[in-house]
């Protein structure tokens, strides 16, 4: 069976994970990862004939989903954009695939037929001598179920909390794709992961400085007489969730001017960004106000906010997708204006060394689901008979739900997705006398 046909037919479908008579699967021994931990699982690629491609290889995504509209002059525009927002995701190709910088190949990438022909002719163009290029070999796969175990390594980097919104969404995955003679890799089978995201503030230098900020009121700007005078200090910007933020604000009022506000409030600005387009929220996590009696020189007020459990952290490295957060102050003088003034906070989901995150990556967490009796898989005459997970899907599969509002992760799976799982499974089972191919990388 010719790859190139079938798996553009599986496009123009949207078949869930079948090419013809090719089915992809991806199993996970867990579906909760951490940073710097390890996802190990297994491919299973079934066909039931023979089987022409050019490399498969499987990958870790933060796939950014966004799409809204922005109105101008009554115009409506429609704006869409996907992208993985890892670092260092390179686009390769014009079906849309991205290198993503944490992949491994389960097959060796050969050159395909339309690759050696466009290099020849761009050197044939610059006049230069036609290269040495090896031929344009295909791998065959005989009917089967092939299994290719994998290990992949979550990044370091700082990356967002998952994400559910009008705007879009961003959900981390495992994709195993297949090469064509195209010199496209295709998505033949994905998993929904649940990962957190991570922002390490001991790595954030930003995080550990102190906030000092002072604003001086005048009863004209041609006047350099200071008649009230606001200073708002924080002892450091970076928190994580279910700290509070302790403040100080000082007002000196010498001639105690009438004040109707004094009030400290903790924002945070979420951002989407498509081709120059842009949506914004904003949301007031936390606010209070000084109790106002009679004017006074001197008010040293002592507060703090407070950031909730699972508040989701600052993320500002892909232009496309931001959060922000602010601590701002605003002192209201009655007949002449207010001070105000801001400044940012960093929120983030530990503190640990690299070295102590390493040595807990692995660990699987409390609420961590045990392995379905269901999703014990055997095969006859596999030299792997039984491989444990605690989900599997086959082909393109919903991005699992998350709302800031409601600050949910995604679940897993439930009893039922268990069962149609099982069901999926027992679909690949193989018949007695077939063969079976297993790989390991």
């Amino acid at each position: 069976m010719a790859l190139t046909s079938a798996l553009h037919g599986a496009l123009l479908r949207g078949a869930r994970g079948k090419v013809d008579t090719c089915m992809g699967t991806i199993l996970l021994e867990s579906s909760s990862v951490k940073t710097y931990g390890k996802i190990v699982g297994k491919f299973i690629l079934r066909t039931d004939t023979e089987l022409k491609h050019f490399g498969i290889r499987v990958q870790f995504e933060a796939v950014c989903n966004l799409q809204f509209e922005t109105k101008f002059d009554s115009r409506v525009t429609f704006h869409k954009k996907q992208l993985s927002i890892l670092a260092k995701s390179m686009d390769t190709d014009s079906e849309g695939y991205q290198l993503s910088p944490v992949m491994v190949e389960l097959v060796e990438s050969r050159p395909t037929i339309s690759e050696n022909q466009m290099q020849t002719w761009s050197v044939i163009l610059a006049e230069q001598p036609a290269p040495n290029l090896p031929p344009a070999r295909p791998h065959i796969m005989q009917p089967g179920i092939h299994n290719f175990g994998f290990e992949l390594i979550i990044p370091g980097e700082i990356l967002p909390a998952p994400f559910r919104s009008p705007y879009g969404t961003l959900v981390y995955k495992v994709v195993a794709y297949i090469k064509n003679e195209l010199a496209a890799f295709v998505q033949i089978a994905d998993k929904s992961v649940r990962y957190p995201g991570y922002h390490n503030l001991a790595l954030n230098e930003e995080a550990a400085k102190a906030i000092n900020l002072e604003r001086t009121l005048k009863k004209s700007v041609f006047s350099s007489k200071k008649f009230v005078t606001a200073a708002f200090k924080v002892e450091k910007s970076g928190y994580l969730p279910d700290e509070d933020i302790p403040f100080t604000l000082s007002v000196n009022n010498p001639k105690c001017m009438t004040m109707s506000t004094i009030v400290v409030s903790l924002i945070q600005k979420i951002n989407y960004q498509v081709n120059g387009a842009n949506k914004a929220t904003t949301n007031t996590l936390d606010t209070k106000e000084y109790p106002l009696k009679d004017p006074k020189p001197e008010i040293d007020w002592h507060g703090k906010m407070k950031i909730k459990r699972r508040q989701i952290h600052t993320y500002t490295d892909h232009q496309v997708y931001t959060v922000t957060h602010v601590i701002l102050y605003k002192v209201q003088v009655t007949d002449y204006g207010s001070l105000k003034g801001e400044a940012p906070i960093f929120i983030g989901t530990t503190r640990d060394t690299v070295e102590q995150l390493t040595k807990t990556a692995n660990t699987p967490d409390e609420h961590e689901p045990k392995v379905p009796k269901s999703l014990k898989i055997k095969r006859q005459g596999s030299s792997a008979s039984t491989t444990s997970a605690v989900s599997a899907t086959e082909g393109p599969v919903k991005s699992p739900p998350f709302s800031p509002s409601d600050e949910q992760l995604p679940t897993v799976c439930d009893d039922d997705q268990v069962e149609e799982s099982a069901k999926k499974l027992e679909e690949m089972q193989m018949s007695p006398g077939e063969e079976v191919s297993t790989s390991s990388v």
